[in-house]
């Protein structure tokens, strides 16, 4: 070993060895109070910055000499006494006691960590439980029902979560026995901090977070009736499969028409998967808010939404609600019709009502 250095603002150990290796321990909190904790407790958390990426003309390859960069966000190092059987969970919230996140958290026996990337909760998951029309032999998985994938359109970095405000957040531990009740609860503050680099004001960063939540609840509201729609169109696959009677097969066929129509509004009801997809027709109005969302969190750095961005988002909202309001009308009247003929062979369609809010 050659020296040991401790870095002033992150308060990481930094060693360095004869052989020109260097080694680096992130966050020494734990280390130094690991002998004082005799109780579920936080450690000290570190101020967290919320750093923007950098990217360089060129990116090194993997190497020997390339070092790895700790996880992004906030390291919420706490201590349990002896390893707990049951739930455990850290929530993050805000200063106005909003929950923010909400994280699994690990039981073991002594000094555990979870990691917080400073967003809020991803969106919603669309799980289509059909094949694409005239494309039977596109597969579900075991739990019945295909991801949405729309390829090389760089939409994830939308459906992360926004990134929350830089300011003082509120980290609890909560532990829960078998039967669901509290056992055990502590909770910690610490401090979100802008990027020392970014140009922009708390004020952008706050008017660009407020979008980006309302584009978050846009695409989860989209997602909902995703996921209404496409239980709908299950279940008129399935009664159209063991119903033999013309009239019910015709209303049926009629109403799962009706089902694809709202459906190729809110997402390419043609998706299959394959990467050939991006190609063939334009993406809907799902996509599109993931197109701005993902805009809005990885490409804004942390100035406001431009005026053109406000304009967008107000068009697909507004197209989103004529979509969500042609669904209710499908499901309060042509469905609730059809389930009076159902009725009558001892089946219903039970879909649930989805709100525009």
């Amino acid at each position: 070993m050659y020296w040991l250095e401790i870095q002033e603002r992150f308060d990481d150990l930094v060693v360095g060895t004869y052989g020109r290796g260097y080694y680096i321990l992130d966050d020494l909190a734990a280390v130094r109070n690991l002998d004082n904790m005799q109780e579920v407790a936080f450690y000290e958390v570190r101020d967290a910055y919320r750093f923007n990426e950098r990217e360089n003309i060129k990116t090194d390859g993997a190497s020997f000499n390339s070092g790895r960069n700790p996880n992004y966000g906030a390291s919420l190092n706490y201590h349990l006494p002896e390893a707990f059987v049951g739930d455990a969970k850290i929530e993050i919230k805000n200063t106005n006691g909003e929950l923010v996140r909400s994280l699994p958290a690990r039981t073991n026996a002594g000094a555990n960590r979870v990691q917080w990337d400073l967003r809020y909760e991803p969106t919603y998951t669309p799980k289509l439980r059909v094949a694409p029309p005239g494309r039977p032999w596109v597969q579900l998985n075991g739990e019945g029902w295909r991801p949405l994938v729309q390829w090389d359109l760089d939409l994830m970095a939308g459906q992360y979560g926004p990134r929350v405000v830089p300011g003082e957040y509120t980290a609890n531990l909560i532990l829960s026995d078998s039967t669901g009740t509290e056992v055990a609860n502590t909770s910690t503050t610490f401090m979100v901090l802008k990027d020392p680099y970014a140009e922009g004001s708390m004020e952008d960063l706050q008017a660009q977070v407020a979008f980006s939540l309302q584009l978050r609840d846009a695409m989860n509201l989209a997602v909902s009736n995703i996921n209404a729609v496409e239980q709908l169109r299950k279940e008129l696959d399935i009664i159209l499969a063991e119903e033999s009677d013309r009239k019910t097969q015709q209303e049926a066929l009629r109403l799962k028409t009706a089902a694809e129509e709202v459906a190729s509004k809110l997402y390419d009801i043609h998706l299959t998967g394959a990467r050939e997809d991006a190609f063939r027709s334009p993406i809907k109005l799902y996509g599109r808010l993931s197109a701005l969302a993902s805009d809005i969190n990885a490409s804004g750095i942390d100035y406001r939404p431009t005026n053109q961005q406000g304009e967008v988002y107000q068009v697909l909202d507004a197209r989103l609600q004529v979509a969500i309001e042609q669904f209710s009308e499908l499901i309060n009247h042509d469905i609730q019709e059809f389930n009076k003929a159902l009725e009558r062979k001892d089946r219903r369609i039970e879909i649930e009502k989805v709100s525009k809010n």
